[in-house]
């Protein structure tokens, strides 16, 4: 139940300690070769999400233990899904696969992988969009299986009336890191994530996520582009330095020329600087600025772009 609690909450830090205590007390139960299909998904699902890396063992184990055949057989389509998301969550700390494929560590979970992916498409049928949105940003997080983005591209596009925001983003974030570029596919997932039902109710965080991703497949839209960053704009306040500078990113790597006032409400609002000519001098020119007095908080660094958004 702890690792419900988001980590940006000040009350969670005590919390978090206790959760790390009772997870090395408990590691040698998790061990058992007697746990249940929802002992094994739930356990994997409170490491990844309460980003616990001290017991990669026991994760390990716990996720070759999901993927015996017997087990996939009494697992839930939902059990199996937060297991596959905890091992992209896990992937921070237990191996990493370059995009190139040129240097690659593996997990030692990444054949369990496999077989949640392989038994998740079996039961297609039984999936909701929070299942093949889980798998797909997992799928991305792992650079695994890329010949399969079809067919859960597919899936995507069945279940995008159904998606809110954090799904869809999940969604193209996964697609982008595995090279996917269908056009419709990308289109019902954007038309989706614009519906204004939809992106009234989107985060900053989940709107540059899905800037960062047309960004990343060269997804070239000045119209969805601009309805996006207007979006972002309406929430600049709440947005982290690391929203609108990944949002200004995308732009870059879209070729089109970013509003300048949101570059200017990023100054503002983040660094603390008025601007008078903004953004990137190699697109809008030299970036001429006037300090204001400003106090930065950790919270206004900008540190990993990793995300997790479940």
């Amino acid at each position: 139940l702890i690792s419900l609690f988001d980590d940006e909450d000040e009350n969670i830090s005590g919390l978090r300690d206790k959760q790390f205590q009772l997870f090395q007390s408990l590691g040698g139960i998790m061990l058992s070769s007697q746990l249940t299909p929802m002992d094994c998904s739930r356990a994997m699902w409170a490491m990844a999400k309460a980003s616990y890396p001290l017991d990669m063992a026991v994760f390990d184990h716990l996720a070759v233990r999901l993927a015996v055949d017997e087990m996939l057989e009494r697992s839930s389509v939902r059990q199996i899904s937060e297991a596959l998301w905890a091992c992209g969550r896990m992937s921070n700390w237990e191996g990493k696969q370059d995009k190139d494929m040129s240097m690659v560590l593996i997990p030692p979970y990444m054949e369990s992988a496999k077989k949640y992916v392989a038994t998740i498409l079996a039961r297609r049928d039984e999936l909701s969009p929070k299942d093949v949105s889980q798998a797909i940003w997992s799928l991305g997080r792992l650079y695994l299986l890329a010949d399969i983005a079809d067919d859960f591209a597919l899936l995507a596009e069945a279940v995008a009336p159904k998606c809110n925001g954090i799904e869809i983003s999940s969604i193209l974030f996964g697609l982008s890191r595995l090279g996917y570029t269908n056009v419709p596919v990308i289109e019902a997932l954007t038309d989706r994530f614009t519906a204004p039902s939809v992106l009234e109710s989107c985060s900053a965080r989940e709107i540059s996520t899905v800037m960062v991703a047309l960004g990343n497949i060269q997804y070239r839209n000045p119209e969805l582009f601009s309805v996006l960053s207007t979006a972002l704009m309406n929430n600049i306040h709440s947005a982290s330095s690391e929203s609108i500078a990944s949002a200004l990113s995308a732009y870059e790597d879209v070729n089109i020329v970013p509003p300048r006032v949101l570059f200017d409400c990023w100054a503002s609002e983040k660094l603390g600087i008025t601007a008078r000519h903004s953004y990137i001098s190699q697109v809008v020119g030299d970036a001429i600025a006037t300090p204001v007095l400003f106090n930065m908080t950790d919270e206004d660094d900008i540190g990993d772009c990793s995300f997790d958004i479940f």
